[in-house]
């Protein structure tokens, strides 16, 4: 009986090793992990699928939607290049540069409604100063002022120097091309009338 059971098992340990024997001898040719197991080298579908990602086609495609910076909005009014001062004193016509102010920003935005008429009377033998008719943001510091600037005086009023004074203002524009004799002669001794526009 025990001589059965020792036969018994050595046939099937035997068995056992002929199988494992098969198998060993059997080449494997599956893919494990996109790599063949007989080479260890990457499998040719993966590798085909790598190699098309890092074409430039692939790469101009994933790069295809364009970037957009963020639009920024633009001031009521606002233009890339501000229309000069015009003064008219009857039939003289002189022009004048903005000054970059808060008070000149307003100033040239009111004219591009509707131009303003301001009645100026003489003051000190330098200046020509009339109201507003409403105020502006002032940003007064003390300014020597020369003739052809035009000054924001007490935040209403407006001054047109064809001399010079010490005071503290806020700087509206500069006339150009014109000296402070030649002002004077526009301006006359009196009291006169300025209408303020913007240059077309």
């Amino acid at each position: 009986m025990k001589n059965n059971q020792l036969f018994l098992w050595i046939t099937a340990l035997a068995f056992l090793v002929l199988v494992l024997g098969v198998l060993a001898a059997r080449p494997i040719g599956a893919v494990t992990n996109g790599f063949d197991a007989n080479s260890n080298t990457p499998d040719d579908a993966v590798t085909k699928a790598k190699t098309k990602a890092n074409t430039p086609e692939a790469i101009f495609a994933q790069n295809d939607t364009p970037s957009r910076a963020p639009a920024v909005a633009s001031s009521p009014g606002e233009t890339s290049e501000r229309r000069k001062l015009k003064i008219t004193v009857g039939d003289k016509t002189l022009t004048a540069v903005w000054a970059e102010t808060t008070a000149a920003k307003e100033l040239s935005d009111l004219l591009a409604e509707s131009p303003l008429t301001i009645k100026t009377h003489d003051y000190g033998g330098f200046e020509k100063v009339g109201p507003l008719g409403r105020s502006l943001t002032t940003n007064d510091s003390q300014i020597r002022a020369a003739p052809g600037d035009i000054m924001l005086y007490q935040g209403n009023r407006i001054v047109f120097y064809y001399g010079t004074n010490l005071f503290s203002f806020t700087r509206l524009a500069k006339m150009e091309g014109v000296s402070g004799d030649e002002l004077k002669n526009i301006f006359g001794s009196g009291d006169v009338t300025i209408v303020l526009s913007l240059e077309k």
